[in-house]
């Protein structure tokens, strides 16, 4: 299990197995019980409807525990971009995204969706607690800089895509220690307005000692998603397949 939240379903349930893509509402009570959604009460309501977008490998096995990609967008869907379907299947991976957690929603919501988002993929699936990692593009990819260095227990990578943002105003991260163990990729297109920010959060993270970083600028790419295949390689980054 997640170390993250702990879901409300009892250990001893069958997991499910519903495959492809679809949509689960759910809320904070359901997933976590209504102590554990207790916690987060001044951020969500115990009972607000939540959807999360899920995509599950049709060769999901649970003898091969899958890994988990959670996503968060810029806009009001959490569908996985059309022509990112095979990053499931291809790496063994579930994908998941709240609706209705683009940019004009508090960043504190977003985070907090995309904690639920482990909670609930945990709880419905066998998962590989070592390829929990997170995603995001533009305004997400900054709510993504913000959360991945604070649950760097869970979040063993992260892809910020189009856009990046530091940790705080600290020179490191209060949990170095435990991100040296991860790896982290910014994507960035050579035209993208963005693309000196990404620079400099990456330049951050190796003054911070962190070296487990990529950075691939995409020719002539603006601001806008990367071909499947850009994030493939930055997953297996995050894998460590190049080693």
């Amino acid at each position: 299990m997640c170390c993250l939240i702990s879901p409300a379903a009892a250990e001893s349930e069958p997991k499910q197995s519903q495959l492809g893509s679809f949509v689960v509402t759910t809320s904070p009570a359901a997933i976590l019980g209504a102590e554990g959604a207790a916690r987060y009460a001044a951020i969500l309501p115990a009972d607000e409807q939540i959807e999360l977008e899920f995509t599950v490998p049709k060769n999901y096995d649970p003898e091969n525990p899958p890994g988990l990609l959670v996503y968060i967008s810029p806009s009001k869907s959490g569908h996985i971009p059309r022509g990112w379907g095979r990053l499931t299947s291809s790496r063994n991976l579930i994908w998941v995204a709240a609706n209705r957690s683009g940019n004009q929603v508090q960043v504190a919501r977003r985070i907090t969706y995309a904690l639920m988002a482990v909670g609930l993929a945990d709880d419905r699936y066998e998962i590989d607690s070592k390829r929990i990692y997170l995603a995001g593009f533009s305004g997400g990819a900054r709510v993504c800089g913000l959360l991945a260095p604070s649950y760097p227990g869970v979040f063993k990578g992260a892809i910020y895509i189009g856009g990046a943002e530091v940790w705080g105003p600290e020179d490191t991260p209060p949990n170095l220690a435990t991100m040296q163990g991860n790896r982290y990729a910014f994507l960035v297109g050579s035209e993208d307005d963005n693309r000196r920010t990404a620079l400099s959060v990456r330049e951050k993270y190796t003054q911070a000692g962190l070296s487990n970083t990529m950075m691939k600028i995409i020719r002539r790419m603006g601001h806008s998603l990367p071909e499947a295949r850009h994030m493939i390689a930055a997953l297996d980054y995050l894998d460590g397949a190049d080693k």
